[in-house]
């Protein structure tokens, strides 16, 4: 029973982290979407802008989601 309940918390974490990678390139492509409808002197800003989405959402997951997701 133990052995079970060990091989379903190791698919828990592998599909987590499979939608995890998921989001992340779905991310970059949103990125490069936008990036492709500002003018070239605004691209930059855009990528920035981006980063930091990721960078604070990824910090937010951290702090809340993981609790959430596996806590007990």
């Amino acid at each position: 029973m133990q052995e079970l309940k060990l091989r379903q918390e190791s698919l828990a974490i592998m599909w987590a982290s499979i939608s995890t990678y998921f989001i992340f390139i779905m991310r970059i492509g949103f990125a490069f979407l936008h990036v492709g409808n500002v003018r070239f002197r605004f691209t930059q800003s855009a990528i920035i802008k981006k980063l930091i989405n990721i960078t604070i959402s990824s910090l937010i997951f951290w702090i809340v989601g993981l609790g959430v997701s596996f806590g007990e």
